[in-house]
């Protein structure tokens, strides 16, 4: 049995894509729609925007309180 270290394979994978996107001649943009207020989702959608700027993504979030 193989134990697999998340968090290491988490940062060699964020490593790579960050490595790859400086090679592209534009900077790529990740959009996200949060609907409602859900304090979870909003937890979830900042997860992902610190991700994405780990990665030198440019973030945008669009809220809807409106289900």
């Amino acid at each position: 049995m193989k134990i697999i270290d998340g968090k290491n394979l988490r940062n060699e994978i964020l490593a790579k894509v960050k490595n790859e996107v400086a090679m592209l001649p534009f900077q790529p943009i990740f959009c996200d729609v949060l609907v409602g207020n859900d304090p979870a989702s909003l937890q979830y959608v900042q997860m992902k925007a610190k991700t994405a700027e780990r990665v030198v993504f440019i973030f945008i979030m669009h809220f809807s309180r409106q289900p």
